[in-house]
């Protein structure tokens, strides 16, 4: 299962200790992150799913390319305003995304119905 839950308990561990020092939202996208290769590789149904972004040199590859980190050079290019606009308007296409898709689910479902209705009463040539 990637992005799995279990890797967010010891960071919110770590954070309930020393919050200031450590981020739990930081800790939780680098573990998303890092989660992405796996997924890649569960989709397209190649194993070993850990691969590079799992190894040492990997995610410090992964970090030093994250968007929290100061090594990134795209860091500050857009401004937070932007970049919370752009996360409500992605947030709001994804909820009239699912509203479409699942009316459109539901339409099917209901023309397979009256379909399968219709064919009830005849007999198989």
């Amino acid at each position: 299962m990637p992005f799995t839950p279990f890797h967010f308990g010891p960071g919110a561990l770590v954070h309930a200790v020393a919050p200031r020092h450590v981020s739990f939202v930081a800790f939780c996208a680098a573990n998303v992150a890092i989660d992405v290769e796996p997924l890649v590789w569960m989709l397209r149904g190649e194993p070993p799913l850990h691969r590079f972004a799992h190894s040492f040199v990997g995610a410090l590859a992964v970090a030093l390319a994250a968007p929290w980190s100061d090594a990134n050079p795209f860091l500050r290019v857009v401004t937070l305003d932007v970049l919370h606009g752009a996360c409500v308007v992605a947030a709001l296409a994804g909820i009239v995304l699912a509203g479409v898709q699942r009316l459109r689910s539901e339409s099917a479902r209901a023309e397979r119905s009256a379909r399968s209705g219709r064919d009830a009463g005849r007999v198989p040539r």
